[in-house]
């Protein structure tokens, strides 16, 4: 794979617990080949579901890793993004792009009928920041809800754009209508494109649909910062109306990725994510998952970071085991096992090839040296359950860097905060970790990931094979077909 002669000079250079060569960082990378050989040549996703790290004061993962994934793989499309995020004043979703905050106005956020509440995520789920805007028939409304591109935005805002949107259909006759538009963002906010007039209507009474919408913009330059909204101004949106996902697409673009969040909240755990997903409606994580998709992307990495608020959890796991404890290992497994059943059973429930979605288990970053339980029996969980399922993997951040090395280089958000890291201490980690997982990926057959190919990887893939903990191949099973497919990888070496 090309992309290894991009980064093992990085992941060596840093001199930190590991280099390009140090052992255990990751587990499974086998599970994630075919991942990072797509990305390559095809577009593929990476969804993060994280605790308030991920969106750490408008940055945290989920600006570091759209920061690794530009640097790696090149950006092909903004993530799935709602207007009601953060209660409709957004957190910060996004590198380079925003949600346009809602302002005061009579628009609700994510308070519709039922029937719009569990297809656009209901708030009783608490998957947050996601959320739809609602206006009620015979309600108008001026304000703001679209997608703000900066100047620095991931792609060239010069090239072709599409601006995707996704919309609610009632049913009956009257007034419910909106107009896409772009303009830019700078004086004299000169509007460049407005497209027809869209109905919420559809005639038939009692009827309701979700559809998706497109505005297509044409290349050419024109100022840097633009806004892709569902209104132009002078013109309101009238109700009834409702609005969720929006995604910019860089229409040139045939590979690279696409960065999402599904979930970030302060204070939560394993736990809390697994019952945020389990207390969702099938139909609104098919509608999430479905936006992640709808752009021709080939495969999807679920990222799962969590550990930090662990430790103090109190409540029994939602897994299929109930652990008691809710702070122990076997509980952060169990729920680790809830969240990746849960995603795999939407991908079930809609027969979306199961062989495109793949999943990387990252618990938490170091906050002391030497490392202490459960932290340290959460990162062997981490392992076990990337030997459990298919195409999975996990990364064990304490062989990147210690925290004595974190302090030193001042990746902590402040001298006396180890639970959170600073924008430098994001962006190095995501990179590390990017970098070491592509590594991995590139090297199938390394399954002691010490950097090369030899007869302990023989004796490694045995073990775990006869203990029906090694499906290489991934196809869901444990059997002759990854001895095969082994071997043809320990054939092939590394690059």
């Amino acid at each position: 794979m090309n992309l290894f002669r991009i980064i093992a000079p990085t992941i060596g250079a840093l001199g930190l617990v590991s280099s390009a060569h140090a052992q255990g960082v990751v587990r499974g990378g086998f599970a994630l080949t075919e991942f990072f050989d797509a990305a390559t040549k095809e577009r593929v996703d990476v969804v993060c579901l994280g605790d308030s790290n991920q969106l750490h004061y408008g940055g945290g993962w989920d600006r570091g890793w759209s920061r690794a994934l530009q640097r790696r793989l090149g950006v092909y499309a903004t993530g799935v993004l709602t207007p009601g995020e953060g209660n409709g004043v957004g957190l910060g979703l996004g590198e380079g792009y925003s949600t346009i905050a809602t302002g005061p106005g009579p628009l609700q956020i994510g308070s519709g009928p039922e029937y719009v509440d569990e297809r656009f995520n209901a708030a009783r789920a608490d998957l947050s920041p996601h959320s739809y805007v609602y206006l009620p028939e015979g309600n108008a409304s001026s304000q703001m809800v679209g997608v703000r591109l900066f100047d620095y935005a991931p792609f060239d805002v010069h090239d072709r754009l599409n601006f995707h949107y996704t919309y609610g259909v009632f049913g009956g006759f009257g007034e419910g209508s909106f107009q896409p538009s772009v303009r830019s963002e700078e004086p004299p906010y000169t509007e460049f494109f407005r497209a027809p007039m869209t109905s919420t209507r559809d005639g038939i009474v009692g009827s309701f649909k979700v559809r998706t919408g497109t505005l297509e913009l044409p290349a050419f330059r024109r100022p840097a910062q633009l806004s892709f909204r569902f209104s132009p101004n002078g013109r309101p949106i009238t109700g009834p109306f409702v609005a969720y996902g929006m995604r910019i697409e860089h229409s040139d673009s045939r590979k690279g990725a696409s960065l999402n969040t599904l979930y970030a909240k302060g204070s939560q755990s394993a736990r809390d994510m697994a019952a945020a997903l389990i207390a969702s409606e099938d139909a609104t994580l098919t509608l999430f998952f479905s936006q992640v998709r709808m752009l021709g992307s080939t495969r999807v990495l679920v990222r799962i970071n969590t550990g930090v608020n662990d430790r103090t959890e109190n409540l029994a796991s939602v897994g299929p085991e109930r652990v008691l404890n809710g702070s122990s290992p076997a509980a952060y497994e169990d729920n680790l096992i809830a969240i990746i059943s849960r995603i795999r059973e939407i991908w079930r429930l809609n027969e979306w090839d199961e062989r495109e979605l793949h999943f990387v288990i990252t618990p938490s970053h170091p906050q002391s040296s030497p490392e202490v339980q459960p932290m340290v029996g959460y990162r062997e969980a981490a392992r076990s359950v990337a030997d459990r399922f298919a195409r999975t993997a996990s990364v064990d951040y304490s062989k990147i860097v210690s925290a004595h090395q974190m302090a030193q280089r001042r990746w902590y958000y402040a001298p006396f905060d180890f639970s959170h890291l600073s924008d430098l201490g994001f962006e190095s980690l995501s990179l590390l970790e990017l970098d070491s997982l592509i590594r991995a990926a590139a090297c199938p057959a390394d399954l002691d990931d010490s950097g090369g190919i030899d007869g302990d990887d023989l004796v490694e893939f045995f073990n775990r094979w006869e203990s029906a903990a090694m499906d290489f191949n991934g196809d869901d099973s444990t059997d002759s077909d990854d001895v095969i497919a082994f071997f043809e990888a320990w054939d092939r070496g590394c690059p």
